[in-house]
């Protein structure tokens, strides 16, 4: 090749790279819009029973779009929530009233962020566990407001199946 030749591919190459190389540097910044839940979505099949047509005895299958995110989060908090209440009916410490006041206050928190994520998820049998969940945590936030650590350990004991079944249908 000539040098002009040289010349013009690289002066072509100059003048389209900054319009690829910004689109590409944008998605690198983590630039968050409301379409993040368009972006990752994940489909999940529903089947529901046509009650109208009795004679039909198909069911009818809708396609309801899950955002991952939600998934994401349930899963952290799940996950999270998990570990303390195993920690809280495992250990043999005795916790003092503030830091029983602690744990019961922030598995309150991660309660009702499960039971409010579980919900836009639409599975019925996740709400109900998720909802069963929030009451133990409740009662054993009560508990820890009491200073009582045998009732912060039963209850915790009493709720950690239901955080584990939900583990395993998100």
């Amino acid at each position: 090749m000539s040098i002009r030749a040289n010349t013009a591919l690289l002066s072509c190459l100059l003048l389209v790279a900054p319009a690829l190389l910004a689109d590409h540097d944008k998605e690198k910044r983590g630039r968050h819009d409301d379409n993040d839940d368009k972006k990752f979505e994940r489909k999940v099949k529903v089947e529901h029973e046509n009650e109208r047509d009795e004679d039909e005895a198909r069911v009818a299958r809708k396609v309801r779009v899950v955002p991952a995110n939600r998934v994401v989060i349930i899963n952290n908090d799940v996950n999270r929530l998990e570990s303390i209440l195993a920690t809280t009916q495992g250990t043999a410490v005795v916790f003092t009233q503030p830091t029983l006041i602690r744990v019961g206050n922030e598995t309150n928190a991660l309660a009702n962020r499960i039971v409010s994520n579980v919900v836009l998820i639409r599975n019925p049998n996740a709400i109900t566990a998720a909802r069963t969940l929030r009451m133990h945590i409740r009662q054993l936030r009560a508990a820890a407001a009491r200073g009582d650590a045998a009732a912060v350990r039963l209850h915790a004991r009493e709720a950690l199946p239901f955080v584990v079944r939900i583990d395993g249908m998100v």
